[in-house]
């Protein structure tokens, strides 16, 4: 019985290793851990403010959010991201409940007005950062 288990165990060790290895989905969710870029975000202008996101919130520039281009099956609403500025090393957490068409400028992420305050990049209008996505 100790044996049986023990093998049990080991392979139910490997099957989770392996779906952690290649960010398998499991039961319709993807395993996020393994997901991360590095690329260029910039922040939401005033434009925006007041308007309603993809994901039907009202934009306001005080909470700690952002737009990601891939909003659906990798990014659904709601899901936690720790961004992390590269030039500076300051990071948040940010809820994704948008997306944009921001590709097109080099961009895969466009932050809160909060959000860019805290990851010290409001003057600048871009930085260099690390998305990992949160379980």
């Amino acid at each position: 019985m100790v044996k049986v288990l023990g093998i049990m165990a080991v392979v139910i060790i490997a099957y989770v290793m392996c779906v952690v290895e290649v960010g398998a989905r499991v039961k319709g969710m993807f395993i996020a851990t393994t997901y991360r870029q590095q690329k260029i975000a910039s922040w939401y202008g005033p434009g925006f403010w007041g308007k309603r996101t993809a994901c039907g919130n009202i934009y306001t520039g005080r909470q700690l959010t952002a737009a990601h281009m891939d909003l659906g099956d990798k990014f659904p609403c709601g899901t936690r991201i720790r961004v992390t500025n590269l030039r500076n090393g300051k990071s948040a957490v940010l809820t994704i409940d948008d997306t944009g068409n921001f590709a097109r400028y080099g961009r895969v992420l466009d932050v809160s007005y909060a959000a860019a305050k805290k990851l010290g990049f409001l003057t600048q209008g871009t930085a260099p950062v690390q998305i990992n996505v949160l379980p």
